[in-house]
C-alpha cells in the first residue's frame, strides 16, 4: 500500500488524482510485466507494457521503487528491472 506521504508528494507534483491513478495503473502494468516476463530493460518493458513516455515510466519505477518492490541495475547505459 503507497503511503499518505508518497500521495502527498505525487500530489503536490503532478496536481491531481487522475495522475495519481494513471501512474499507478502504470506501476501495476509494470509489475505485472516483471512478474510475468522476469528481469527486463527499460526499452523492452516501455514496449511490453505500451508505456507512451519515459516520464510514465520513470515515475512508475518510483513508485515501486518507494514501495521497496522492484530491483534496478545499471549495465552500461542501459538499466536492467525485476521484482524484489
Amino acid at each position: 500500500m503507497i503511503s499518505f506521504v508518497y500521495i502527498g508528494i505525487l500530489l503536490k507534483h503532478y496536481g491531481n488524482k487522475s495522475m495519481i491513478e494513471k501512474i499507478g495503473n502504470v506501476a501495476g502494468a509494470v509489475w505485472t510485466a516483471l512478474n510475468e516476463n522476469g528481469a527486463m530493460n527499460a526499452k523492452d518493458l516501455k514496449k511490453v507494457c505500451k508505456i507512451k513516455t519515459d516520464k510514465d515510466l520513470y515515475l512508475a519505477m518510483g513508485w515501486l521503487l518507494r514501495e521497496d518492490k522492484l530491483n534496478v541495475v545499471e549495465e552500461g547505459k542501459e538499466i536492467t528491472l525485476s521484482l524484489k
